[in-house]
C-alpha cells in the first residue's frame, strides 16, 4: 500500500463526513418558557447558517435553548481541527465532561498499596502533552518518535490519538475526548514510550556526539550495574523527563536493568533503552 492510497483511503471518510454533517444536526423542540429565536442569534463566531444558536456552544447553555433549528451543534464547531481533549470541548466543559481528578487524599486506613499522592488533584497528560514532553525530552521530532504500520508520525495524532485522550472531530465524528483513561491507554502509552526511547536510542548509536545517552558506551559489547556512565546517564533521563534529580534508590533500581537475564549480559543499547523507558512511563511522567 503506498502512501497516495492511503491518503486517499483516510480522505473517504472526511468527504463522507463533510456531506453527511447537516442531517446530523438535531433541531430543538420549541420550549414554552423561552422565546423562540432567543439564542445568541447572532454570535460572531456562529458558523451554522440560519442557525439560531451559537455552534461555539456545545448545546448552549441550560435554560438558553431558542427556537426551532437551535441545536447549538455538537461540540465545537469552530474547532475543527483534530483535537486534544485539554482545550475547548464547547458548552460547560465541568458538567458534560468532568476533568479526570483524582483525589489522593486518603486516610491511610483507606489507601491502596501504591504510594499516594502529595498533590491533591492530578491530571492526565493527554495526547499533544505526552507527545511534547516525550519528544521534547528526547530531542527528536513527532515522525521521528514513533511508526506504525510501515507508517512514521501516525501514532499520537491518528492511531493511538483516542487512546491517548485526543478527539477527532473532522474524520471520527469525535466531537469531545475521554474523560479519564481507558483500558487500552496503558498499552498505547507503552507503545509510543518504547517507540520513542529505541528512537533516541538508535540515533545517539550513529551520532558521533550523541544528544542524550553520551554518558555511556551504546556500542560496546556489554555493560554491567557497575559500569561507568550509568549514574550519570541515570541523572540525565530524569533530569529530561522529570526536571529533577533521582534518589539513590531510583537509581539502584534503573541500575539494576543492567544486571545479567539467565546468565546473558545486557548490551548498553538495550540498558538505555529500558531505563528511558522506565522513567517515561511513571505516573509522574504520565500526570501532572
Amino acid at each position: 500500500m503506498n502512501q497516495s492510497y492511503l491518503a486517499c483511503l483516510l480522505a473517504l471518510p472526511l468527504i463522507v463526513g463533510l456531506t453527511a454533517c447537516p442531517a446530523t444536526v438535531a433541531e430543538d423542540p420549541p420550549t414554552a418558557d423561552v422565546p423562540v429565536g432567543d439564542a445568541d442569534a447572532h454570535d460572531s463566531d456562529d458558523t451554522t447558517p440560519g442557525d439560531g444558536g451559537d455552534t461555539s456552544d456545545s448545546g448552549g447553555d441550560a435554560g438558553d435553548a431558542g427556537g426551532p433549528g437551535d441545536a447549538g451543534g455538537p461540540g465545537d464547531a469552530g474547532d475543527a481541527g483534530p483535537g486534544d481533549g485539554v482545550g475547548d470541548t464547547g458548552g460547560d466543559a465541568s458538567a458534560d465532561v468532568p476533568p479526570p481528578l483524582m483525589n489522593a487524599c486518603l486516610e491511610a486506613s483507606e489507601a491502596p498499596d501504591y504510594e499516594i499522592s502529595a498533590r491533591e488533584a492530578l491530571r492526565w497528560k493527554r495526547t499533544m502533552a505526552l507527545e511534547r514532553d516525550l519528544t521534547g525530552a528526547l530531542e527528536l521530532t513527532p515522525i521521528e518518535a514513533c511508526a506504525e504500520v510501515g507508517y512514521p508520525g501516525i501514532c499520537f495524532n491518528f492511531l493511538h490519538q483516542v487512546a491517548l485522550g485526543g478527539n477527532d472531530p473532522v474524520i471520527a465524528t469525535m466531537y469531545r475526548p475521554l474523560p479519564a483513561p481507558v483500558a487500552s491507554t496503558a498499552l498505547a502509552v507503552d507503545r509510543v514510550a518504547v517507540a520513542s526511547c529505541g528512537a533516541a536510542v538508535d540515533r545517539d548509536l550513529e551520532l558521533t556526539a550523541p544528544l542524550v545517552f553520551a554518558s555511556i558506551d551504546l556500542a560496546a559489547d556489554t555493560i554491567s550495574p557497575g559500569a561507568k556512565g550509568i549514574d550519570a546517564m541515570i541523572t540525565e533521563l530524569y533530569q529530561r523527563l522529570l526536571a529533577r534529580d533521582p534518589s539513590s534508590e531510583e537509581v539502584a533500581l534503573i541500575t539494576s536493568l543492567a544486571e545479567p537475564v539467565d546468565g546473558t549480559a545486557v548490551t548498553p543499547r538495550d540498558f538505555a533503552k529500558m531505563a528511558c523507558f522506565a522513567v517515561a512511563t511513571t505516573t509522574e511522567f504520565l500526570f501532572h
